[in-house]
C-alpha cells in the first residue's frame, strides 16, 4: 500500500473503462460544439449573393442615369419600381425590386436609386444618391471657346 492513499484501496493505477469512455465522450461534445460554431461562424462571414446582386444592380443603374443625364443633367424618369431577376450560380434568379427618381434640391438635381432584395437577414435595402451635373454639351452643338486672358496664362 503506498502513502497517503485509504486502507480499503488496493492497488489502483491507470482508468476504468468506464472512466476512458467518459472522457472521450466529453471531449468529442467539445470538439463538435467547437466545430459548429466555426461553421456557422463561416456562414455568416460569407457573402451574401442576394446583397452582392443587390449593390452591382444599384451601381450599374447609377451609372446609367449619370450617362444618360451628362448632357442637360436631368433625366425622365417614372417613379413607378420595376421588378427583375439577377441570374447566379445557385440557381433560381435573385429578385430585386429597383426604384429611381430624380428630385430637386438647392445644390441641383439629385438622381436617388434604390434596390430592395430579401437577403440572408431578412428584407433589405441599399440606397444611392448622387447629383446629376452637366458633364458634357449636347450632340451637334457648337462649342465657343472663350477668350483668354493674358494674364492668366502661365510663361513658358
Amino acid at each position: 500500500m503506498r502513502v497517503g492513499t485509504h486502507p480499503g484501496v488496493v492497488n489502483q493505477r491507470g482508468f476504468t473503462l468506464v472512466e476512458a469512455a467518459v472522457s472521450v465522450a466529453l471531449a468529442a461534445v467539445v470538439a463538435g460544439g467547437c466545430v459548429a460554431a466555426f461553421a456557422a461562424a463561416a456562414k455568416w462571414s460569407a457573402p451574401d449573393p442576394a446583397q452582392q446582386a443587390a449593390e452591382m444592380t444599384l451601381a450599374r443603374v447609377v451609372n446609367v442615369g449619370r450617362a444618360l443625364s451628362k448632357y442637360d443633367g436631368t433625366l425622365n424618369l417614372s417613379p413607378a419600381p420595376w421588378t427583375l431577376g439577377v441570374p447566379h450560380p445557385g440557381g433560381t434568379p435573385i429578385p430585386l425590386t429597383v426604384t429611381a427618381e430624380q428630385t430637386s434640391s438647392s445644390a441641383g438635381p439629385i438622381f436617388t436609386v434604390s434596390v430592395a432584395y430579401d437577403g440572408r437577414a431578412g428584407a433589405a435595402s441599399l440606397v444611392r444618391s448622387v447629383p446629376l451635373v452637366q458633364l458634357a454639351p449636347a450632340p451637334g452643338s457648337s462649342i465657343v471657346r472663350a477668350a483668354a486672358d493674358p494674364r492668366a496664362t502661365p510663361a513658358l
